[in-house]
């Protein structure tokens, strides 16, 4: 692990994913080789109250035998997502606090859009999970 301090209020730190099953999601067969690897940056909560940024080599795989492919991935963070679980719930709890998105999202070091679709996909959460009850209940 290589910690370096990035900006005057946010720390970085490059991490590698270890290998996992040589399974190819796509056909199933053991046909996976190394394929390089990608750098991706996830926002992360911190045990501080800094930002701090993730950056994850991933693998990348391919498929001998259907020529797809893959990347490892993290229960960190979701597929094709940079804002990891953890500071996502810290937004809910922030939010739970009747602060505004704007200040959320400068204490947590992310967007105020990226506050705002957190937010959001909760509230289609929850509405989903209210209609999905009413109709069993009700219907």
């Amino acid at each position: 692990m290589v910690g370096a301090r990035v900006a005057k209020s946010i720390w970085s730190s490059r991490q590698s994913l270890p290998t996992h099953s040589r399974r190819c999601p796509s056909c199933g067969y053991n046909m996976l080789h190394p394929n390089g690897h990608k750098l991706t940056h996830v926002h992360i909560a911190g045990s501080m109250d800094r930002p701090v940024i993730l950056e994850l080599n991933k693998q990348r795989w391919r498929c001998s035998n259907c020529h797809s492919t893959c990347t490892a991935t993290t229960p960190v963070v979701s597929t094709n997502h940079a804002i990891g679980h953890g500071l996502a719930t810290h937004v809910l709890k922030l939010a739970s606090k009747s602060l505004p998105a704007k200040t959320i999202a400068s204490l947590t070091g992310i967007s105020t859009n990226s506050v705002q679709r957190i937010l959001t996909l909760l509230a289609n959460a929850l509405f989903s999970k209210a209609n999905h009850a009413f109709h069993y209940l009700f219907l």
